[in-house]
This record gives C-alpha cells, structure tokens and sequence, in this order.
C-alpha cells in the first residue's frame, strides 16, 4: 500500500471516530433534556400532591371532630400530566411517601421555616428526583396523636392505617377524634388502595 491509500484510510478512521463521538455526545445531551424534562413534571406534580396531604392534615388537626379527605395517585391516573408518563421513565419504582415527625430544632427550622424543636414533614421519595425527595411541612402540634384500632370506628372499605409506614397510591380519610378537653389533635389515618 502506497503513502496517499494509507492517509486517505487513517482519514476515513478519524472521520468515523468523529463522527460516532459526535453522535455519542448528542444522545448523551437529549438524554439529558428529557430527563431534565421529565424530573421537573414529576417534580411538580407531586409537589402538587403533597400540598393537598400538608392541608387535609393541618385542616383536620385545627378542630375536633374535623374530618379531610385527600388522594394521593400515580402520575398519569388521568391528571392532566399524563404525556410524560409516555414519554418518560417511571419514577415509581423506589416510591416511598410517609409522613414523619422531627425532633430536631435544625430540621424543623430548615423546612418549615419554624423555631420550634417538633415538627411533622410530608416526605416522597422519588429515584427520579434531583435529591432524592420532596418534602413539605404539615402544620400539626407537637403533642398530635396518630390513633390505632382501639379507638378509631371502621369505615367501609378502608383500612385504619399508620401514616409514618408509607402512605400508598389511594384515597384518604382523615378524622380528629379528640374528646371535649383534649389540647391536641388524636387523628385516625384512613386509606383504601387505588391499584
């Protein structure tokens, strides 16, 4: 092989190596804008959600006998959200939403804003989510009382639940059941699964 074949086969080679760098980097920074994309979508949506929790919460812990009621559904289930579902990879598989109570002055202050040393916090945690969660403060005393079996009615096709576990895909009931007298919130945690 001559001089002149062998530079026009190294040029061929190095066309090739750019061009399938060029198309690698490409892929690598669409693949990026949807992700980017999609994050914020399942970002907002259960941003969405959570205020809905946070406020079905603080409403039922300001008045006895006050009963809320709140849903909390995968992205898609109809919302007005759904395209990126289609489009995007699903979040759900490491989902974990529970609420959670923090005896930490710091905590507290840092998410709810308050200089207090108890606080509860709404939390989803999402594997799509740049940090791994979202959260949200839920305005209950310190003193609030999340009640089991022995003290909370039945209600038809709901199972009585203990919201610090997890707070699945489903409908919510949520009554303050604190007798005349009672200072502080005594809350049954209602659900009924929605898969």
């Amino acid at each position: 092989m001559d001089k002149k074949n062998i530079l026009i086969v190294i040029l061929v080679l190095l066309v090739i190596i750019l061009l399938g760098t060029s198309l690698f980097l490409i892929n690598n920074l669409y693949q990026t804008g949807v992700f980017e994309s999609c994050n914020s979508g399942f970002v907002s949506f259960h941003n969405m959600e959570l205020t809905s929790l946070s406020l079905a919460f603080d409403s039922v812990g300001q008045e006895r006998n006050k009963e809320a009621e709140f849903t909390l559904e995968k992205l898609g289930d109809g919302d007005s959200l759904s395209s990126l579902v289609t489009s995007c990879p699903s979040p759900y598989s490491k989902y974990i939403s529970v609420l959670e109570k923090f005896e930490n002055a710091k905590k507290c202050g840092a998410i709810c804003g308050l200089a207090t040393d108890t606080c509860f916090v709404a939390i989803v945690s999402l594997a799509s989510v740049p940090n791994g969660h979202l959260v949200k403060c839920v305005n209950l005393p310190k003193y609030t009382e999340f009640m089991d079996g022995n003290v909370c009615d039945p209600i038809n096709d709901y199972e009585l639940i203990n919201p610090f576990e997890n707070l699945g895909f489903g409908d919510y009931i949520l009554k303050n059941i604190a007798p005349t007298g009672k200072t502080y919130p005594q809350i049954c945690t209602y659900y009924k699964s929605s898969e």
